[in-house]
């Protein structure tokens, strides 16, 4: 519900519509950023998945793990005291989404759309490596 450094009380009575004491001010624009933008990573796969006919494998890989790494870091730094539940949600939707209506393409995908070289693996493999790194920093 909040930062670990900070009060959780006055979150708790907006969650439960009562007004709380003091008028508490509203999360830097960087919060809100995060909590609005974020979670709408996986549009442009959706958008992909539909409407480019020379869509490739490495491309769709690369595309889902930077929307799920952006999901995931709008989850941990977002302003959710004040963007509604139902955001985060929709943008789990919007991934979902965009996830399965590529791989319903998935067997008729090439694996690259150019020779595959290794600078063509190096787009998920910097998504998935920073996955794991902040998966395991925040295991600790």
């Amino acid at each position: 519900m909040s930062n670990t450094d900070k009060r959780v009380e006055n979150v708790g009575l907006r969650l439960l519509g009562v007004s709380t004491p003091g008028g508490e001010e509203g999360p830097p624009i960087q919060q809100l950023a995060f909590g609005l933008l974020f979670p709408f990573a996986g549009l442009g796969l959706l958008y992909s998945a539909f409407r480019t006919p020379g869509l490739d494998r490495l491309s769709v890989v690369s595309r889902a793990l930077w929307a799920a790494l952006f999901l995931w870091l709008a989850h941990g730094a977002g302003g959710w005291s004040a963007i509604p539940p139902f955001v985060w949600a929709l943008g789990c939707g919007v991934l979902a989404a965009a996830t399965a209506a590529a791989l319903t393409r998935w067997p008729a995908m090439p694996v690259s759309g150019k020779a595959p070289t290794w600078s063509s693996w190096a787009g998920p493999a910097v998504p998935a490596a920073l996955l794991i790194g902040f998966g395991v920093v925040l295991a600790m």
